[in-house]
């Protein structure tokens, strides 16, 4: 394991903004747990990542049952579903293109 990655995985942070702050946490984890070669390790993923969650996400990762907290793959899952990527929200919001 290199120093870098673990520094790296220590530094990320996770609000709960949207739902493209979730992809790119997920994706910067992934990142950082294969350049420390610890693909296949769910329980070193798991601990290094339950320090990134802050603000309203703590809360929600808290409150989030003790299996979930536990597998990198039902955590990411939680987390994608929690915090949609904007093409699967509400167009309600905004209206649709203008046709040209």
């Amino acid at each position: 394991m290199s120093a870098y990655s673990q520094d790296t995985i220590q530094e990320l942070g996770f609000y709960g903004k949207d739902g493209i702050e979730a992809e790119e946490f997920i994706r910067s984890v992934m990142k950082a747990v294969r350049i420390a070669g610890k693909l296949r390790d769910n329980s070193w993923i798991v601990d290094e990542v339950s320090v990134a969650f802050a603000g309203d996400e703590l809360r929600w990762y808290i409150g989030l049952y003790d299996e979930m907290r536990r597998d990198w793959m039902r955590l990411q899952r939680a987390i994608i579903q929690n915090y949609p990527a904007p093409s699967q929200r509400s167009f309600s919001d905004s209206s649709p293109p203008a046709a040209e």
